[in-house]
């Protein structure tokens, strides 16, 4: 094997993870939300990179990308803010949690994608849209079921370090496996 299937993310603290399991608990009963499938609380990632099929000689590189940025920032709140579909609730493909949009975070997400333009590593370059992902359909609701309000989430943590991490798909949902994780810390 020449390469992991990676992304970089910002991992949840605990409480938001127990607070988001709690949000879908209550979603439970709601028809509309019956041809879904939960992510796990513990598979609950910020995503700031999705890299796909990276080559195993190409981790390094990106460790140092991602030690560089860390070390421009300290930890910073993240405030996560109402839920949504996309593309859209009348053809809903995932079901997410807004998160608030701050300056440190985008700029943040920038120099991480400067750093990997730099050294020609391949990544997804779709508009940054910070989200946190809780469900994905496995097929559209019937058109009988619809969705009239959503009940409000709101969380606040710290994000205080980002990571690479591996990702590998199974039937019973993906194992994500941290590779590298470095601390926000701003160097003095």
């Amino acid at each position: 094997m020449n390469s992991l299937r990676c992304f970089i993310s910002i991992e949840l603290n605990p409480i938001v993870k127990k607070d988001a399991e709690d949000y879908i608990k209550n979603l439970l009963p709601n028809d509309f939300f019956r041809s879904i499938k939960w992510v796990k609380p513990d598979n609950m990632h910020i995503t700031l990179v999705f890299l796909g099929e990276t080559q195993l000689d190409s981790l390094t590189q990106i460790t140092h990308v991602m030690e560089s940025v860390s070390n421009k920032y300290d930890p910073f709140p993240i405030n996560l803010s109402g839920s949504g579909f996309f593309p859209n609730v009348r053809e809903p493909r995932v079901f997410w949690i807004g998160i608030e949009k701050t300056p440190i975070l985008y700029a943040l997400k920038k120099e991480i994608d400067a750093g990997l333009t730099k050294l020609s590593l391949g990544f997804d370059r779709k508009p940054f849209s910070p989200h946190l992902t809780i469900g994905r359909f496995k097929s559209a609701p019937n058109s009988k079921q619809h969705i009239n309000s959503l009940p409000d989430f709101k969380a606040s943590f710290m994000a205080e370090k980002i990571s690479l991490v591996e990702s590998k798909l199974f039937k019973e949902g993906p194992l994500y496996t941290d590779i590298f994780t470095c601390p926000l810390k701003k160097s003095v």
